[in-house]
């Protein structure tokens, strides 16, 4: 889906923050609710905000596991005009999302009070602030300090200013992640609606049936795919040699297609790494995140490191399989129809044996553990 720049724009050249209103993909309708489920007794929440500002400078991953509190934000408090600072890897995502009025962009910036309009905007009074980062973030945090907002919320974490009026308790090292934003969502007294939402039109349906279709799958094949990223990471990573092997061994299973997905700025580590030592191997270069979910739809399965794109499939209602250290397996595997094999080291999955990774996979796509929407 490509997305247009919306007509008034403002980027300081002398300064990496850029201040851009939210264009809304045609298609996406904001969904209004008229029944309000705000708790009135709620001690911290006295009175409904009419301006919610939220705050999450972080991964594209963070932004889809935090759609289900934005979704039951937008349920409980549905006239609330909710605005939402994120980054630049969460933000054109952010902006199909039709729980949100307004989307500001903030880039990775060291000095940004040079942009007058960004200040501008975080000056204006909002009812309520809410820090959506569970983990430490200096640009939030500033961000919360020089805002207007009459109320700021956070997970409790590193708070040296005293910025915020409540702090959510909050164990980086053993909360589930759904868990955190219903803790968060309990304080501030909205009802929370567990499960992730990617958004997308029809335009991006299409183009995923034709990407699918350009691969020329035989018939009674069925095509799984798998994204060995993110090539950021190491500890968290399964090695690029095993995706090899256990892909030879797939090919083996009868009616399977592996299809590589290729994430941005992928190309030549997976085709390094990975495709060149696997010729005629199927593979799906970048998409946009709604074009990516739509194409996981018409997948049986994905098979994958534990990144954003296993919350993409998640939120696509995709069964996966993921690759997981303790830690991960703890706090950051969906729940339902997402399985994997486990590391026995707390934060590193690369000793993975791939025979056993092979066997736990077959076993659960024999069992039928696998079948997605796109098989029935």
């Amino acid at each position: 889906m490509k997305l247009s720049v919306p007509r008034a724009q403002s980027i300081v050249r002398n300064s990496s923050i850029a201040f851009i209103p939210a264009a809304r993909p045609q298609g996406i309708r904001r969904r209004r609710i008229k029944k309000n489920n705000f708790d009135p007794d709620n001690q911290y929440m006295k009175t409904l905000p009419q301006k919610i500002l939220l705050i999450l400078i972080g991964r594209l991953g963070d932004f889809i596991v935090a759609t289900s509190f934005i979704r039951s934000l937008r349920r409980n408090m549905p006239k609330a005009e909710i605005t939402l600072i994120t980054s630049r890897r969460a933000y054109h995502t952010a902006l199909s999302d039709p729980n949100l009025d307004k989307v500001r962009l903030l880039s990775d910036a060291a000095f940004f009070w040079r942009n007058l309009k960004f200040a501008g905007f975080i000056f204006q009074k909002h009812d309520l602030l809410i820090d959506l980062n569970p983990s430490y973030s200096r640009a939030s945090m500033a961000l919360a300090a020089i805002s207007g907002a009459v109320r700021k919320i956070a997970f409790a974490k590193k708070d040296p200013l005293g910025i915020y009026d409540l702090l959510i308790p909050h164990d980086p090292d053993n909360d589930y992640f759904w868990d955190k934003y219903a803790r968060l969502a309990a304080e501030t007294g909205i009802t929370y609606e567990e499960g992730m939402r990617i958004y997308h039109d029809p335009g991006d349906e299409q183009k995923a049936s034709d990407i699918i279709g350009a691969l020329n799958i035989a018939g009674g094949m069925k095509p799984v795919a798998i994204h060995a990223g993110d090539f950021k990471k190491y500890d968290n990573r399964w090695p690029e040699e095993k995706f090899v092997e256990l892909t030879g061994l797939l090919k083996t299973i009868p009616g399977i297609e592996p299809v590589y997905i290729i994430g941005p700025k992928e190309e030549n580590a997976t085709h390094n790494g990975i495709l060149r030592h696997l010729p005629g191997t199927k593979y799906i270069l970048p998409h946009s995140v709604p074009v990516l979910s739509c194409i996981l739809k018409k997948t049986s399965a994905l098979i994958c490191n534990n990144s954003g794109t296993l919350h993409i499939a998640a939120a696509s209602g995709t069964p996966t399989f993921s690759f997981d250290s303790q830690y991960n397996l703890k706090c950051w595997r969906p729940r339902g129809r997402h399985y994997g094999i486990e590391s026995p080291d707390w934060n590193n999955c690369r000793n993975i044996p791939v025979r056993d990774a092979f066997e736990k996979f077959k076993h659960l796509w024999d069992s039928g553990a696998f079948s997605n929407c796109s098989d029935e």
